[in-house]
C-alpha cells in the first residue's frame, strides 16, 4: 500500500530511550533520540564527561504519536506479464476493487451489482480490479461466465482475507486510502450511493 509520505498524510512519529552510563562512577541516566539529537549532546563535553558510554542496541523504541500506517505491508496485484498494477490502482481518485479471496467457492455472489457498479464506475473515469489469487486462466473463465468486464489481478490470498472477510467483496478507495467496504449482499447499486453510503 501506499505510504504516510505518498498520501500527504502524517506518518506515527517514534522515539528511542538510550541509556547512558559510566562504568567507573556508576551515573546512569536515560536519555530520548530526540532529545540526545536536538541538544547535540555528542558535542556536550560535560554530558560526554558524566556519561561516556551509551547502549545504542538495547534502546527501547517506541510510538509518541499515532498517524498514518498501511495495514497490509505486502499487497501487490501483478496483471498476466506479472507486472505490479498496484501504485496505478492507488493513484489519485477513486479506485473500486472486486475481491475475492476464491473464484471457485465465491459462487459468483453478487456479481452481477457488481458488474453493474463497475460499469457505471469505469464510464465515471475510476479505476476498477479484481484482486484474488486465481491463476490468468481461471480469472479468464470466470470473467467469461460471469461477464466481468474488468481486468483481473493476482494477489496473495492471506493479504485478501486481511482486506476484506466476505468472498466476494467490494471495496472503494480514494486517493488510495479504504473508504468502505461491502460483502457482496450489501453492495451499492451505484456510484453515487457507494460515495453517500460513508
Amino acid at each position: 500500500m501506499a505510504s504516510a509520505d505518498e498520501l500527504g498524510l502524517e506518518p506515527p512519529v517514534f522515539d528511542k530511550k538510550v541509556r547512558f552510563f559510566s562504568e567507573d562512577t556508576g551515573a546512569d541516566t536515560l536519555v530520548m533520540q530526540s532529545e540526545y539529537m536536538a541538544a547535540q549532546l555528542w558535542q556536550d563535553e560535560g554530558f560526554k564527561a558524566k556519561f561516556p558510554e551509551a547502549d545504542w542496541e538495547n534502546a527501547i523504541e517506541f510510538k509518541v504519536s499515532d498517524g498514518y500506517e498501511p495495514l497490509i505491508f505486502d499487497l501487490d496485484a501483478t496483471n498476466e506479464a506479472g507486472e505490479s498494477q498496484l501504485q496505478a490502482m492507488l493513484s489519485e481518485g477513486y479506485t473500486l476493487w472486486h475481491v475475492s479471496k476464491d473464484l471457485a467457492s465465491s459462487g459468483a455472489q453478487g456479481q452481477e451489482a457488481i458488474n453493474g457498479l463497475f460499469a457505471e464506475a469505469a464510464a465515471k473515469g475510476w479505476r476498477v480490479g479484481a484482486l484474488t489469487p486465481a491463476t490468468e486462466e481461471q480469472a479468464q473463465a470466470y470473467q467469461k461466465e460471469h461477464q466481468a468486464e474488468y481486468p483481473f489481478y493476482t494477489t496473495d490470498p492471506t493479504e485478501l482475507k486481511i482486506i476484506i472477510r466476505s468472498n466476494p467483496g467490494v471495496v472503494l478507495l480514494k486517493d488510495g486510502v479504504v473508504q468502505n467496504k461491502w460483502a457482496w449482499r450489501d453492495i451499492p447499486a451505484g456510484c453515487e450511493e457507494a460515495l453517500n453510503d460513508r
